[in-house]
């Protein structure tokens, strides 16, 4: 196999399912899902794009397009902002999880001052249809704050 074709077949492995019959998404413009947290040197603040997908197969997944500016250049110690940033992901029907996916991403944040992290979970399938939603939350804890971790819930996205 060629190189390119390494590559490619890496890439569609990773990418998430195409053909979306719907989409329904709670976006950054909603203040729900917008939080500034007081970090070290400036507020980092976050924005979550929330969605819930169904596939033209019947089948379901979800995903979170997080961003954040004002991260921060260093993980060292005495200079990081965050000693945790995880974000917790699940695909739920009728409010039971489905699918759940956790990524890390203090180092990304620690070290960056503007990024994006991409969070999905794996497909999954009922044979009754409706009642599909995405949800999730932060666990963050700030460096040098004197606090333990906190959680940032995310509200559940439209239903599909």
């Amino acid at each position: 196999m060629s190189a390119a074709a390494v590559t490619a077949a890496a890439v569609t492995a990773l990418a998430p399912p195409a053909h979306a019959d719907t989409e329904h998404c709670l976006y950054s413009d909603n203040p729900k899902m917008k939080k500034t947290l007081p970090t070290p040197g400036k507020d980092t603040r976050f924005a979550i794009n929330l969605c819930v997908v169904k596939l033209s197969n019947g089948k379901h997944w979800a995903y979170a397009d997080i961003h954040w500016h004002n991260g921060g250049d260093s993980d060292v110690d005495d200079k990081r902002k965050f000693d945790k940033v995880g974000f917790v992901l699940r695909l739920e029907r009728h409010n039971v999880a489905r699918q759940t996916q956790s990524c890390e991403a203090r180092h990304k944040v620690n070290t960056q001052k503007d990024g994006d992290v991409f969070c999905s979970t794996k497909v999954d399938s009922s044979k009754v249809n409706g009642g599909w939603t995405a949800d999730g939350y932060v666990k963050y804890d700030i460096d040098r704050d004197g606090k333990s971790a906190m959680t940032w819930n995310w509200p559940d996205s439209p239903s599909v």
